[in-house]
C-alpha cells in the first residue's frame, strides 16, 4: 500500500481538451440546441437593485424573468498576452487561430495551435439589435449552453417561450441548458429599438 502520494491535479493540456470539446459541441449555430446569451430582469424583475449590486453566486443555476435569448456572435480560442488586441476583464487576450483546412491524417490537426499554446480560454461575444427584445428591461446577462429551441430554430433570436423549459412562471422557469456564466449590471437597463447591445466574455476551463 502506498503510504505517501502527492495531490492529483488536472494539467493544462486536459483543460485545453475540455475547451476543445466545448467549442466543438457549440460551434454550429444552425442546430436545434445551442450556445446563447440571455438578458433577464433578475430578482424583482423590472426594478433597480435593492441595497446595491449583489455579487454573482456560484450556486446560481438559472436566471429569472428572462426577456430573450440570442445565439452567440463569435467564439474562438485565446490566450492571455501583452500583444493581444482584445481586452476583457482588464486582461489582454490574443486570438489562437485554428488550422484550416486540417490534415485528416493527423489527430486533432485542426487544433494543433490550440494544443501547442495550451489555450484553455474561449472568447465568446453576442449582440442584440433592432427587433430583438425591444423595450425590454434587464439587469442580468448570462450565457447558457445546450439550450433547446422549440419550433423554428433557423434564426438567431428567441423569446423565452421558444426555449424548452419547466416551471410555472417566468420567475421560476428552469431552462433545458447549463448556465455557464452570468453577471449583474450596475443598474436596470432598458432597451430601445435603435439600441445595439454588445457583450463579450472569456470562458476559462
Amino acid at each position: 500500500m502506498v503510504a505517501n502520494i502527492s495531490p492529483a491535479i488536472s494539467p493544462y493540456i486536459a483543460r485545453t481538451k475540455k475547451a476543445i470539446e466545448f467549442f466543438e459541441a457549440n460551434e454550429n449555430k444552425a442546430l436545434q440546441t445551442g450556445l446563447m446569451m440571455c438578458i433577464a430582469g433578475g430578482p424583482g424583475n423590472e426594478t433597480e437593485w435593492s441595497g446595491g449590486v449583489p455579487l454573482p453566486t456560484l450556486d446560481t443555476t438559472q436566471l429569472s424573468y428572462v426577456k430573450g435569448f440570442k445565439r452567440y456572435h463569435e467564439m474562438y480560442f485565446v490566450i492571455p498576452s501583452t500583444y493581444g488586441a482584445l481586452n476583457v476583464g482588464g486582461i489582454s487576450w490574443l486570438k489562437v487561430d485554428l488550422i484550416d483546412p486540417p490534415d485528416p491524417d493527423i489527430w486533432m490537426s485542426r487544433y494543433l495551435n490550440v494544443i501547442n499554446q495550451q489555450s484553455r480560454w474561449l472568447f465568446i461575444s453576442a449582440m442584440l439589435g433592432a427587433g430583438e427584445a425591444d423595450t425590454a428591461s434587464y439587469k442580468q446577462v448570462g450565457l447558457y449552453s445546450n439550450l433547446k429551441v422549440i419550433g423554428d430554430y433557423n434564426k438567431d433570436f428567441f423569446t423565452p417561450a421558444e426555449i424548452s423549459k419547466t416551471g410555472t412562471d417566468i420567475s421560476n422557469y428552469k431552462y433545458d441548458g447549463i448556465l455557464e456564466l452570468y453577471q449583474n449590471t450596475d443598474s436596470l437597463i432598458t432597451r430601445s429599438s435603435d439600441t445595439i447591445d454588445y457583450f463579450a466574455w472569456v470562458l476559462e476551463f
